[in-house]
């Protein structure tokens, strides 16, 4: 019964002449998150299959599929969504058995590139498990060759560290990342020819605005006034291409702030005024004291709001006044001009002498952040001012993770045996997630502030601060921070010669893998449930429909929040930094394979769920993001290698420069990959074309109006299709007395 009680505790205990510990990390990790993610997921199916107001939350492309039907009384126009399974688990299944084709089909190419990044890391494990398997026999047959002091888990011996330097066992390692690098390119070669497939023909068959437009910036307003005006400019160098020109700022940002703010304010009042009507008829109906001074406050916080409004409205046709004297005077800021034919769009797009740049479509815009509006000084001076934020928090981010991992350890001193190993198991791993989304946050901050104009730049600014930050902070830091926490009194107490510092080391660092292992658990087992749940969106979403909804346009927003686009820039680097991780440690420790498998499994499907039957898709790149993410993937292989290089050599085995020698392959592979399929991921290029005819735009006229800023237009437009009163009666409600409410009513 003591050596049970020692074994949950993860206290160690004496077998014979054996000491042993069990990993109770992985214990406590793989519990807790169990324990969570099957009363989320309990919950999910729960709502999903007994509350039909449930529906809107967890399948809202399908309801709104089958609401545009029953009033069309006809099928809706598009891909119509099949029915979603209704039992415990068939949903899984049901999404799993769609090929790339029709995945493609109900979710678009961008949704595709994203979960052939986790199609690729699942498959990239299960071919290398077999492999895996067979490195951690060799780990495990090689004896208790670690020292007690220098242990702390039994599982340890599980990884490479169990070896004795030299050891010849240690080319069957050597073995493994050949085969992890080789499996990785081919499946990297076959993936993106795939993709490259797909997407020709898809940008070929449906191509939008942005395949005809090109951003530029910085415009000479001289040279444009000595032309005649933007559009004789671009004409003039462009004869007989120009489609249209729309001219941004300077001052458009401002008025796009102003033109939210006004929308805003015309869904409060109209639904204060809904909410007026039916205490109104209350009162009519039988006079209550309590509806009565509702209805009073609710008088004369309907007055400020529609006093707001109506300031609102001056002050956009003002904006908009000084946004066109602004282009009298100075002339724009940008333009986005579309062309006829996409040669021209990318004759423009890639002209050297003009900072121009390919546009992005319509939906994906960002006309609130005004980068457009900028001089050269001021996108120069953000651009520097980002990058020395970003790379301050990418080189020392690693101190909070420090400060983490120290905490756990000496919050452990504090706790009862019983729970000591929650702080090292599962507790981390939460404040981690948590500093990693506050990180995201200021990465997308300075991001949005740093020269991008459209969605798409911005997900690849963002995607790539977190991936540099996640290889040097979260991998490295926690790496090197839980090994000299781990070494912390051999490396301070003195009399360690250099030799025995790297032996130290190489000792250490395999045994890291136990906190990433507990990483993949709770992202696979709390992550995955609590992303399918959704808890913030579903109570905001159903408190709004049941107490603050009155009108038809507030019931629509509230609805609108249970079908929001997917945040690419905040998901994808993810499933990166779990690539990596998996990656780097599926040789030092093959028992991480396994788990990563399922997180993968589990994050295809539950992306596939909310792609399909979740997410609205505002906006189509035709999967542009594809190179970022093939680049950030060799990225993580060549880190791979090169760990495995370091280890090797403070194993000081002869694997460590053959091992190193494979960098050099890797980089040439993924040139010949660049070189052959990336022209095709860039809408901009002419070489994309299959055909000359299908250069010409076909739908001029609706191209041509598609980036019209909707800030420029007349405010009163604004006020179309709603049920507002904007009369005297409302504009003194808050002088009314209580005897002037009470006649009234």
């Amino acid at each position: 019964m003591t050596n049970l009680t020692n074994m949950i505790n993860g206290t160690k205990y004496d077998d014979g002449d054996v000491e042993q510990q069990t990993p109770f990390t992985l214990v406590w990790a793989f519990g807790m998150a169990a324990v969570i993610g099957t009363v989320v997921y309990i919950v999910w199916t729960y709502l999903r299959l007994s509350k039909p107001w449930h529906a809107m939350h967890h399948r809202p492309l399908l309801v709104l599929q089958e609401e545009a039907e029953a009033a069309e009384g006809r099928k809706a126009v598009g891909p119509s969504l099949p029915p979603l399974s209704t039992s415990t688990f068939g949903w899984f299944f049901q999404v799993m058995s769609y090929d790339e084709e029709q995945v493609a089909k109900y979710c678009g190419m961008d949704a595709l590139v994203f979960l052939s990044m986790l199609k690729f890391s699942s498959q990239f494990f299960i071919m290398n498990l077999p492999m895996a398997i067979a490195v951690g026999l060799v780990n495990g047959l090689a004896g208790d060759n670690i020292e007690e002091e220098k242990d702390d888990v039994w599982m340890n011996r599980l990884t490479i560290g169990n070896l004795d330097q030299e050891d010849a066992r240690m080319w069957v390692h050597f073995v493994g990342v050949i085969f992890g690098a080789v499996t990785f390119c081919r499946l990297a070669q076959q993936l993106t020819q795939k993709l490259s497939e797909m997407r020709n023909a898809h940008i070929t068959d449906s191509a939008g605005p942005d395949a005809y437009s090109a951003l530029v910036e910085h415009l000479d307003g001289a040279v444009l006034k000595e032309a005649g005006g933007t559009a004789e400019y671009f004409s003039e160098m462009f004869p007989g291409k120009v489609a249209s020109v729309v001219e941004l700022g300077p001052g458009l940002a401002a008025a796009t702030k102003i033109m939210e703010n006004l929308l805003a304010a015309i869904d409060t009042v109209e639904n204060g005024q809904a909410l007026r009507e039916k205490l109104t008829t209350q009162l009519h109906t039988s006079f209550d004291q309590k509806v009565s001074d509702k209805k009073i406050k609710l008088d004369a916080k309907l007055a400020k709001d529609t006093a707001k409004l109506n300031k609102l409205k001056a002050d956009l046709d003002k904006q908009q006044q000084k946004v066109l004297a602004s282009r009298a005077s100075v002339g724009p800021a940008a333009a986005i001009v579309t062309f006829t034919t996409r040669q021209a769009a990318a004759d423009c797009a890639l002209n050297k002498k003009a900072y121009s740049r390919p546009a992005g479509t319509p939906a994906e815009f960002l006309a609130k952040e005004g980068n457009y509006e900028k001089s050269i000084v001021q996108s120069t001076g953000a651009y520097f001012f980002g990058t020395l934020v970003s790379g301050f928090l990418i080189f020392f981010g690693i101190i909070p993770i420090i400060g983490i991992s120290w905490l756990a350890t000496k919050l452990a001193d504090f706790l009862p045996e019983a729970i000591k190993g929650l702080t090292s198991g599962f507790i981390p791993v939460i404040v981690m997630i948590i500093f990693m989304i506050i990180v995201k946050f200021v990465f997308r901050t300075i991001t949005l502030s740093n020269c991008v104009a459209f969605q798409r730049e911005a997900n690849r600014g963002i995607s790539s601060k977190f991936f540099l930050f996640s290889c040097i902070n979260i991998f490295l830091g926690f790496t090197i921070s839980g090994m000299l926490i781990d070494s912390w009194s051999e490396l301070t107490g003195g009399g360690l010669s250099f030799s025995d510092v790297l032996e130290l080391f190489a000792v250490s660092i395999p045994k890291q893998s136990t906190y990433f292992i507990s990483f993949f658990l709770v992202q696979t087992f709390t992550g995955m449930p609590m992303l399918l749940l959704d808890i913030g969106p579903l109570v905001v979403g159903q408190l709004t429909l049941r107490f603050m909804a009155h009108t038809e346009r507030a019931v629509r927003a509230a609805k609108k929040g249970c079908y929001l686009p997917f945040k690419y820039d905040f998901e994808t680097p993810d499933p990166l930094l779990m690539l990596l991780i998996g990656v780097a440690y599926s040789t030092i420790t093959p028992l991480i394979v396994p788990f990563a498998i399922m997180y993968f499994i589990a994050a295809q499907a539950v992306f596939r769920y909310k792609f399909m039957y979740i997410h609205e898709r505002p906006f189509e790149t035709s999967g542009s993001m594809w190179p970022h993410e093939l680049n950030r993937m060799f990225a993580i292989l060549n880190v791979y290698i090169i760990f495995m290089a370091v280890i090797f050599g403070l194993q000081k085995g002869l694997q460590a420069v053959p091992t190193f020698l494979l960098c050099p392959g890797a980089i040439y592979y993924q040139y010949r990959l660049k070189k052959k399929y990336y022209p095709t991921f860039y809408t901009s290029l002419p070489t994309i074309l299959a055909d000359p005819e299908t250069d010409v735009v076909d739908t001029l006229s609706s191209t041509t109006s598609a980036y019209d800023p909707p800030a420029m237009k007349d405010s009163d437009s604004f006020l179309e299709g709603c049920a507002l009163k904007l009369d005297a009666s409302f504009a003194h409600a808050s002088q009314y007395s209580l005897a002037d409410q009470e006649n009234v009513l």
